[in-house]
C-alpha cells in the first residue's frame, strides 16, 4: 500500500468479493458470447 501499513481484513474481504465478481460476470459473459457464436452462426 501507499501509507505501508497493512489493510483492515474486512476491506480485504470486501475487495476480494468485488473481484471475484468481476471476474465471474466477465467469464460468464466470455462463455455466453461463445455459446451464442456455436449456436447462431
Amino acid at each position: 500500500m501507499v501509507t505501508g501499513r497493512p489493510v483492515n481484513d474486512k476491506i480485504m474481504n470486501v475487495m476480494q468479493i468485488i473481484g471475484m465478481g468481476i471476474l465471474l460476470t466477465l467469464m460468464v459473459f466470455v462463455f455466453g458470447n461463445d455459446i451464442y457464436k456455436l449456436i447462431f452462426k
